[in-house]
């Protein structure tokens, strides 16, 4: 492929929290013959802050780079053909930006699935919703899916694969930031986002495949629908090992239902759903979720308390993380998720 040609390549996020779709919409579109998206891993967003500034690389510099790409959350050598990599890098010397080199990597996922001319390549991680504005604009261009999913919930899921927060006021806010920002941005971009219910996307599934493969000028292939039938094939590639697979994506290894709509009502108590549309507050309407009740108390407002100061401590660390060296910054994003590791050992085995 001509270096001029993989610049063009068009590119695209599919973005939204944690436990919405984005592993499913992933799949999907992996199996797309004409579509190369890797699963997750976070080399777009955590090489970034280091090396968009390249104006000239070199073989040190690429060196450099795949030394940290193979270091990334959730990389491994499954994954990637690195040795290809490096090769079409050091090839493409004089052509490279960060741009340009996401779209290689891209190019290079060692994907399951049989693939014909390449017409778009992508990545996804739910993380980069909650730091949007950043990854907007690391390539020119770019289109998001965003996956927007009910946040109790998301909740529940979160709660029972033990991610993120154990609090639902927290996992609740970062819901709300989180569609707040794309909401904003959506009125000011629309040919640029298509947002997405994963309720939509789980019932007619054929339905909302077709538009997104419309939104980004690409012809619908059948193919997406029988991405199962690789998935024996997917644990190294798609979920880094079978405990990983296991433990976080069971339900995609399984034909697309609608059983997991709706679990609130039944599983959630009255306190937390209270704490939940408190935080949601008119954001929850507005994307068609109903609310359980008009009002959520005095003593709800009290009991939001923690877990909104935790989510304002975190929001505080990460704005003070920016004024470090780009050294530490990348250093802090690959431990990132460890204060919550020890919050989750601290909260036990206790259930929803």
């Amino acid at each position: 492929m001509e270096a001029e040609k993989i610049k063009n390549l068009p590119f695209f996020f599919i973005i939204g929290r944690p436990r919405t779709g984005t592993t499913l919409l992933q799949l999907f579109f992996d199996a797309h013959p004409n579509v190369q998206i890797p699963s997750e891993c976070m080399h777009v967003g955590q090489l970034f802050i280091h090396y968009n500034g390249v104006k000239k690389w070199d073989a040190q510099i690429i060196d450099n780079f795949i030394q940290d790409f193979c270091k990334t959350w959730l990389f491994t050598f499954d994954k990637f053909n690195v040795a290809q990599i490096k090769k079409d890098l050091n090839y493409y010397i004089d052509s490279l930006n960060y741009s340009m080199v996401c779209k290689i990597i891209a190019k290079n996922y060692n994907t399951v699935y049989k693939k014909e001319e390449l017409l778009i390549c992508g990545d996804k991680n739910p993380l980069y919703s909650q730091v949007f504005g950043s990854i907007f604009k690391i390539i020119d261009n770019s289109k998001f899916i965003h996956l927007v999913r009910d946040p109790r919930d998301t909740h529940i899921s979160l709660f029972n694969t033990r991610f993120v927060s154990p609090s639902i006021t927290y996992n609740t806010k970062r819901w709300v930031n989180s569609v707040k920002t794309l909401d904003v941005y959506s009125k000011h971009y629309p040919q640029l986002i298509y947002t997405l219910k994963y309720e939509d996307l789980v019932t007619e599934p054929e339905k909302y495949l077709k538009e997104i493969c419309d939104f980004l000028n690409i012809p619908f292939s059948p193919e997406m629908l029988n991405y199962l039938d690789e998935k024996e094939s997917l644990t190294k590639v798609a979920f880094v090992n079978d405990g990983y697979k296991q433990k976080y994506h069971l339900s995609v290894c399984e034909k697309v239902n609608t059983k997991k709509i709706d679990q609130w009502k039944t599983r959630l108590s009255s306190g937390k759903i209270k704490k939940a549309e408190k935080v949601a507050g008119d954001w929850l309407e507005k994307y068609g979720y109903e609310k359980k009740f008009k009002s959520p108390g005095w003593w709800t407002n009290f009991s939001t308390l923690p877990g909104l100061c935790l989510y304002y401590f975190i929001e505080w660390e990460r704005r003070q993380v920016k004024y470090l060296s780009k050294k530490w910054q990348l250093k802090i994003a690959l431990k990132s998720h460890i204060p919550f590791l020890y919050l989750w050992k601290f909260y036990g085995n206790k259930k929803i």
